[in-house]
């Protein structure tokens, strides 16, 4: 993570509706995470523009919800979107999803990832939820892993 600085992303996608999901809600929600806002009409643009200026760790999590995607032009938009990010020089791009869909263009390594039992997981959940204690994890949170 040293090596991006603070260009590490990681930006969820399972608050979107897989039946909704177009290619502007698509980069809206990127920049969002990013910390940018798009400005005109070429959002791809932009945000590669930003992402080509330094090295940088993007985390697109539940990318089956555009994988999946119900609308056919975010099937057809969204995925060469991803590829021309997953292009650009310096940057480390990881897609976590339930499905094996992805965008074509990128040369993609595949890996398995087994599931954690539950105490791996709930150590896994507190480091990146940082401001969550370990308390929280007798009231719920423990049933929820």
């Amino acid at each position: 993570m040293n090596k991006f600085g603070d260009r590490h992303f990681f930006v969820t996608y399972d608050v979107l509706d897989p039946l909704t999901i177009m290619l502007k809600t698509f980069m809206t929600h990127l920049a969002g995470a990013l910390g940018i806002e798009i400005t005109g009409a070429d959002p791809v643009r932009q945000i590669s523009t930003f992402l080509g200026s330094a090295s940088a760790l993007i985390v697109l999590d539940n990318a089956e919800t555009f994988e999946e995607a119900s609308t056919s032009s975010a099937l057809g938009d969204i995925p060469p979107a991803i590829a021309e990010m997953a292009n650009i020089p310096g940057i480390i791009l990881i897609l976590t999803s339930h499905s094996r869909r992805s965008a074509p263009d990128v040369l993609w390594i595949t890996k398995d990832v087994l599931p954690l039992d539950s105490s791996s997981a709930q150590e896994a959940f507190f480091q990146i939820y940082c401001p969550a204690s370990h308390e929280c994890a007798e009231g719920g949170i423990a049933n929820l892993l």
